[in-house]
């Protein structure tokens, strides 16, 4: 399997797959440990770089795992709302993160100006030929700036935590809610069951095409070939020839057909579950949505067999169509 970047595929697997369970675990324990060092003052003089070090490199693989889920978004097409979670989480991450470093760089110069303080030397300048001591109190600005910078750091630690368990639900039911759907606890603890997988789900005479799994027969009949043939059944009921004008009679949510390769799909129950969100599924009802799907997913195995579970029937002209149907 070819990869097409440095965030697509790492040893055939996703890298979103595997940056991904690092950031979701990661990226919380360290704004943890970041807020703890802010409010205990006694950590601070030993912690503040490290864990500034740590929030940084954090920040670094969140933006790893975005770069990484758009790449795979090439490949299996957009989740939907994850995708928005995702980009709020990156951005609020940075802020997050460009707060950590400005904390870090005050609580350094308050550091410093209470070493200077405190120092048996003072410390003088010279304006007009008078020379001034600087140095004996330090400056509270500092120290000031350093928690009230603290207390937003904290703030911003909580709105990433609630994005990183929004941003892994969405991306989890994205992935698994489909595949937990077709499957009971029995049939998964005894290896067998009613649950069908992907590749079985595709109807023995449908033909191949942009929307069939790779893993499918290899032979593609004609389309020809299954108009006024015997219907074979499929997930959604047998397959019959449909008419044009029967597929524009289904243009609405409640009822939402589309022809993609001369095969027709019965999408009305895709349509609240699209990982894209409803409004693509309803802009294809009662059409020919042949070339949206291919310029979009191609030969994209999840697309594929998602689609081939719908399929219900063959397109034929008017003149096909069986008298005795009509």
């Amino acid at each position: 399997m070819q990869s097409s970047g440095p965030f697509d595929l790492i040893g055939g697997l996703p890298v979103h797959a595997l940056t991904l369970h690092a950031t979701v675990i990661l990226l919380p324990l360290a704004l943890i440990g970041l807020v703890i060092v802010i409010f205990t003052k006694r950590l601070q003089s030993r912690l503040r770089t490290p864990i500034t070090i740590v929030v940084m490199l954090m920040g670094l693989l969140t933006l790893v795992t975005k770069e990484s889920g758009e790449a795979l978004e090439h490949r299996i097409g957009a989740p939907g709302v994850h995708v928005e979670y995702a980009d709020i989480l990156t951005l609020v991450t940075g802020l997050t993160v460009l707060a950590t470093m400005l904390w870090w760089l005050l609580g350094f110069l308050a550091a410093r100006k209470a070493r200077q303080a405190t120092s048996p030397a003072p410390t003088y300048a010279e304006e007009n030929g008078e020379k001034e001591n600087l140095g004996t109190t330090p400056s509270p600005i500092f120290s000031i700036a350093s928690q009230v910078l603290g207390l937003l750091i904290a703030v911003l630690s909580v709105a990433v935590l609630i994005l990183v368990v929004m941003v892994g639900h969405t991306g989890a039911t994205a992935t698994w809610q489909d595949q937990i759907a077709k499957t009971t606890p029995t049939s998964g603890m005894q290896g067998e069951g009613t649950a069908t997988s992907p590749t079985t789900t595709q109807p023995t005479g449908a033909p191949t095409g942009p929307f069939v799994s790779s893993t499918s027969s290899p032979t593609r009949s004609a389309p020809s070939s299954t108009r006024g043939s015997t219907p074979s059944s499929s997930p959604t009921g047998k397959r019959r020839p449909i008419t044009v004008a029967q597929v524009k009679q289904h243009a609405t949510s409640s009822s939402c057909w589309a022809v993609v390769n001369n095969n027709v799909y019965d999408l009305t129950a895709w349509i609240s579950r699209h990982p894209g969100g409803p409004a693509r599924i309803k802009s294809l009802c009662g059409t020919d949505a042949t070339a949206k799907f291919s310029s979009k997913h191609g030969q994209e195995r999840g697309p594929n067999q998602a689609l081939a579970k719908y399929l219900i029937g063959a397109l034929v002209t008017e003149h096909q169509f069986p008298p005795r149907v009509r």
